[in-house]
């Protein structure tokens, strides 16, 4: 299934189909809030807490720099890393990990027409995984949407460009 996907250093490249939905769906994949770490159950609930607000002054990383000094987690040395690399997070990840999306072009078809999008730079919150490669964003500044919105994710329609998937710490 995921035999498209590039492989760099040990990161694997996804991609981001930007239907924004202000309300996350209640299916998700089985994933036991009480096998989360802690500090990635700590993220959620700030998510949670500030659904469809805008958080700082409403830019991406805003979300997950003011999430992290929240719960008390460590803060980047190195702009836009956000803790412990997740190899393999097609399969590997887990509801609030950090993705950072760099240079990505992705294209997907939406009612028989073709969309492209592209991040040069843009950073999410994993709020659930739905399947292995399928998950719901929890992110802002999206579409020029200055808020925490919420967005599909698949891995299969990246075309380029590279993202990094971390746990907090």
């Amino acid at each position: 299934m995921f035999s498209n996907l590039l492989l760099l250093f040990g990161l694997h490249l996804i991609s981001v189909q930007s239907m924004i939905s202000l309300h996350p769906t209640t299916e998700k994949f089985q994933v036991a809030a009480d096998t989360l770490p802690p500090l990635n159950s700590a993220l959620l609930a700030y998510v949670d807490a500030h659904r469809n607000k805008k958080v700082g002054n409403g830019e991406c990383a805003d979300l997950v720099v003011k999430g992290l000094q929240s719960i008390g987690a460590t803060l980047p040395r190195k702009s836009y890393t956000w803790g412990t690399v997740v190899d393999s997070f097609a399969t590997a990840a887990l509801p609030g990990d950090i993705l950072q999306f760099r240079n990505v072009v992705l294209r997907y078809t939406v009612n028989g027409g073709e969309v492209k999008e592209t991040m040069q730079l843009h950073t999410a919150i994993i709020y659930e995984v739905k399947a292995p490669g399928v998950f719901l964003l929890a992110h802002q500044n999206v579409n020029g949407v200055r808020r925490l919105v919420f967005s599909d994710l698949d891995v299969r329609h990246i075309k380029k460009g590279l993202v990094f998937c971390y746990r907090p710490q």
